[in-house]
């Protein structure tokens, strides 16, 4: 009697989940090939949902939260107005209107939080807003002899005087095509392309309500500020009268100077003067009725220069370089000079000085700042330029404190958008056409160089359109990247994995969301918030599972795994196949099979309810009481398959996780056919 031999069961467990590997489907055990809205900590588990806390009528462009005065602010720049708000609760207080209408960026310093909108520079204490203009600084200064454009005369008066040096920031009057001034009594009048009309008395100005023509900017715009003057007195009725402006300025200024009495005069000036090998612009007002009011003093000059391109107040990006005791603030990402980064003085993020800039290697643009050590560094768009610069400050004798430039890395790979550099654990990360890389160093050689961290998503995330209006931003140890609705996720809380032969090179485990329609990010404590282009905040919530109405759609797939052996067909018992997932007041998902020719299969819905007597189901009654994990067997086997897939989902606004697989199977005949 022959006795048939025992059938050779074999057995995989897919376990010690990692992430999603979008580069292959046959992948390792425990990564997924297929895989979106999941979370790993000791288990695979349903990310949380999120839900509006404020909506607002137009795009959130900018979203941050700061602490001033010991009050926590929250400042929301939506389409073209600026709004603050101390809880999601309060009504939004609007600050300021009529701001461009696109991306901003901020940073804290000084008990205030500034802004860069690409149009406007903006400082706000929480309950008041406004467009930075200017900041003088003066130190006195001797003339020692100028030539008169009047009388062709040198002169050489000996006195000191203590008059400003100003380098302009910010300007809101951009177009003064025209401009009219004429008195009546002690008002003033002042028409902005003969059509914009500000009336305003003269007390009132005085009494610093005069904001709109005191907006300036650097180097170039209109501006207005009362100056001190010097005096050459030509003949007993007759003086000239000099009025120094702007280092840098243009050769030629056109300056209306408005007296008390509402009077005004208009003069060309084409003289220079210097004082410590500086070239310092000044122009000459001939004053003939030295007795037209109390002192002869203009309260005000408009003047105009015609170096248009240098304008800090169109920047978009800022960092920092703290050095001893003091903080320096860097400016770039004026797109009339994209190359091109400002520098503060100490302390001082609204005093630029005009010749406190550096530039960067060719036309490419700058993207933004990141960290690197004690260094900042410079990331640029392109592929021709040296695309990363590094730097650093150091104090020189006779110089003080200076920021040296270098070449961080050769020829590296350029950025695609500054909202995506950010820091996770100690290296800077930044998006480009071949995924996120890192800017890091050799172990061996401390050579600067920079690697892709993003190789398990790049295979979804390269097909992407429009991959310049990406964001990103870190949250628990976490790099979240969002383009389209679609967030890519480098997971820093994971151990990173190491490639083989690579010089210790290193890779992040990835996760993959969908359905987030971010336009900007901001982090509170442990909070995740996003603004919306239809207006809308939304947090991110532990408890909830729908993304405001729709449920949060989790889905997982193993690797379409041909168990070792593509060249048998297998089958999967019955008996002994399930998974151990973690039992909540109520939880289901489904379970399907994928074959090779991607046919899919349903095997079931299943449950993993705890009995609870405050949320009684009866079309899913369970006696189930307990919280640890519980074995859910799949109870139905397969049809012979060269290769197959596990897929797990839970469509619906309830809880899911799950620890391992187990897959039972037995090899049958050979493959005969494809």
């Amino acid at each position: 009697m022959n006795i048939p031999a025992a059938e050779n069961i074999y057995q995989t467990v897919y376990s010690d989940f990692k992430g999603v590997d979008f580069t292959s489907q046959i992948c390792t055990l425990n990564r997924f090939p297929k895989g979106r809205n999941f979370i790993i900590s000791d288990m695979v588990e349903k990310r949380p949902g999120y839900k509006t806390v404020k909506s607002f009528e137009n795009q959130i462009n900018g979203l941050f939260c700061t602490l001033i005065d010991n009050v926590e602010y929250y400042i929301i720049h939506s389409g073209s107005n600026l709004f603050s708000m101390t809880s999601f609760e309060s009504e939004p207080n609007l600050l300021l209107s009529d701001i461009k209408d696109g991306k901003s960026s901020g940073f804290y310093a000084d008990g205030y939080y500034y802004i860069l909108t690409g149009e406007e520079y903006i400082r706000t204490d929480g309950k008041t807003a406004q467009v930075i203009n200017y900041h003088v600084y003066s130190y006195p200064f001797e003339v020692t002899d100028f030539k008169s454009t009047h009388t062709n005369q040198t002169y050489f008066p000996s006195m000191r005087y203590d008059a400003p040096i100003e380098d302009m920031l910010t300007c809101e009057i951009r177009t003064f095509a025209n401009i009219e001034c004429e008195y009546e009594s002690t008002v003033e009048y002042f028409y902005k392309n003969k059509e914009d009309l500000m009336e305003m008395t003269y007390d009132e100005v005085m009494a610093g309500k005069f904001n709109k023509l005191r907006n300036r900017n650097l180097l170039c715009g209109w501006s207005s500020v009362r100056y001190s003057s010097f005096d050459i007195r030509v003949s007993s009725d007759m003086m000239i009268r000099g009025y120094l402006l702007p280092e840098n300025s243009a050769e030629q200024a056109r300056c209306i100077f408005i007296y008390s009495d509402g009077k005004c005069e208009i003069t060309e000036g084409k003289s220079f003067y210097t004082y410590d090998d500086k070239r310092i612009n000044y122009v000459e007002s001939r004053v003939t009725d030295l007795n037209r009011d109390k002192d002869g003093e203009p309260f005000t000059i408009l003047y105009e220069t015609n170096t248009t391109d240098s304008q800090v107040y169109k920047c978009s990006a800022s960092t920092f370089i703290q050095y001893g005791n003091g903080v320096y603030f860097f400016f770039t990402g004026n797109d009339k000079e994209p190359n091109k980064d400002w520098q503060s003085a100490l302390n001082d993020p609204t005093y630029i000085p005009s010749d406190n800039y550096s530039i960067y290697g060719a036309e490419d643009e700058i993207l933004g700042y990141g960290q690197y050590g004690e260094n900042v560094a410079v990331f640029k768009k392109g592929n021709v330029d040296n695309n990363i610069y590094l730097k650093s400050a150091q104090h020189i004798d006779g110089l003080g404190v200076t920021f040296p430039t270098s070449v961080g890395v050769g020829g590296a790979i350029g950025g695609i958008s500054g909202h995506t550099i950010k820091n996770l654990n100690g290296e800077t990360l930044f998006l480009t056409h071949e995924g996120v890389y890192a800017l890091t160093s050799l172990s061996l050689t401390n050579m600067k160089v920079t690697r892709n961290r993003s190789y398990f998503i790049d295979g979804l995330l390269l097909k992407e359109e429009n991959l310049h209006n990406a964001i990103a931003t870190v949250w628990k140890n976490k790099y979240i990247l969002c383009v389209n609705s679609h967030c890519y996720i480098l997971d820093g809380g994971q151990p990173l994995t190491y490639r083989e032969g690579s010089n210790n090179d290193y890779i992040y485990e990835c996760l993959y969301w969908d359905n987030i329609p971010a336009s900007c990010f901001m982090t509170d404590e442990n909070s995740l918030y996003f603004g919306t282009v239809t207006g809308e905040i939304c947090v991110f919530t532990e408890g909830i599972y729908q993304d405001k109405d729709n449920p949060v759609d989790m889905m997982i797939a193993t690797k379409l795994d041909d168990d070792g052996n593509y060249m048998s067909l297998k089958k999967m018992k019955k008996k002994g196949t399930g998974l151990l997932v973690k039992p909540y007041i109520k939880s289901s998902f489904d379970i399907s099979f994928v074959y090779d020719n991607y046919d899919n299969s349903f095997v079931k819905k299943a449950y993993a309810d705890i009995f609870d007597f405050d949320n009684i189901d009866f079309e899913r009654f369970t006696f189930e009481t307990s919280q640890n994990p519980r074995v859910i067997p799949f109870l139905k086997k397969s049809r012979k398959y060269k290769s197959m897939q596990i897929v797990l989902r839970s469509n619906n606004n309830e809880p899911f996780g799950f620890m391992s697989i187990i897959k039972r199977y037995t090899f049958n005949n050979y493959v005969k056919r494809s």
